[in-house]
């Protein structure tokens, strides 16, 4: 059984890059493109890892950090990282339950991943 993993993002080149290189680590991955959508996907599909952007626009008033909330209030053990440019914001997300905060840009879809890797690892049953 692999990991599940949720990208949200609203740069359809990140999510891209981000599903493809959690798949070659071997993640089942599903893809939302703002919160709202995050949301519902969260809520199916039950993902054990989400990678969450968090300057997207607002989609029926349900921003990055009502998403991350939802997922703390559903009891479930899954891990956020938050991939984001605003630095400023570090401190809340973490506050709200966010496990890592990756600043953008990022040089290469490489080093992020690497700073995944470890997690996934630890995350899969396999490996437990």
């Amino acid at each position: 059984m692999s990991v599940r993993a949720l990208v949200v993002d609203d740069q359809p080149v990140i999510r891209g890059n981000l599903r493809l290189r959690l798949a070659r680590l071997g993640c089942q991955v599903r893809e939302a493109e703002n919160a709202y959508q995050g949301l519902t996907v969260y809520q199916e599909f039950m993902p054990q890892i989400v990678t969450l952007d968090i300057v997207m626009p607002v989609v029926n008033g349900i921003t990055a950090i009502e998403l991350l909330r939802e997922i703390r209030k559903s009891g479930n053990q899954t891990d956020v990282v938050v991939i984001s440019s605003r630095l400023a914001a570090r401190e809340e997300f973490v506050k709200e339950g966010a496990i890592e905060f990756i600043a953008k840009p990022f040089e290469k879809f490489d080093g992020l991943i690497r700073k995944l890797e470890p997690l996934i690892h630890a995350l899969d049953p396999e490996n437990r």
